[in-house]
């Protein structure tokens, strides 16, 4: 049994290495914060319309990218946190952004449903094409250390 979990132990310290799989579990607690104030907003709202669900999605999209920002910065990709960096992070957010309301409105229009669990099927797709911007983006623009390669 110790030896089994050696090998766990390292196999895990080895994914810890490799910055697409910190980004992954930052990932899952910033989708849980977008998906947690989404949500609240649209039960708040009742009946939402397609703007109103643009405008939740980007609150909520905001607010996890400002966890996102703290969180990768010093762990995904382990570099200081400097002005520079944080403004090239808003940049490729807000392309980020612009991608993740598209695919959601393109995915609500192919789903053709707004009922709650729709809205965040097409969420969850709208995410994997938001998300692929983002880790290269992030790893190639605002966290690219000083010395200019990306981050590993």
């Amino acid at each position: 049994m110790s030896a089994a979990l050696f090998r766990a132990t390292s196999l895990l310290e080895a994914l810890q290495q490799q910055p697409l799989t910190r980004f992954f579990f930052v990932g899952i607690v910033v989708t849980a914060v977008d998906f947690g104030i989404f949500n609240a907003l649209v039960l708040l709202h009742g009946d939402p319309s397609t703007a109103y669900i643009v405008f939740a999605n980007t609150i909520a999209f905001a607010v996890a990218a400002n966890v996102g920002y703290q969180l990768h910065s010093r762990f995904t990709f382990r570099v200081g946190r400097q002005w520079r960096s944080f403004w090239a992070y808003v940049a490729v957010a807000v392309i980020g952004v612009t991608i993740y309301n598209a695919s959601l409105l393109g995915l609500l229009w192919l789903i053709g449903s707004d009922h709650p669990i729709a809205l965040n099927v097409a969420k969850v797709g709208a995410v994997g094409f938001a998300s692929t911007w983002n880790f290269q983006g992030f790893r190639l623009l605002a966290f690219r250390p000083r010395d200019g390669r990306a981050a590993r």
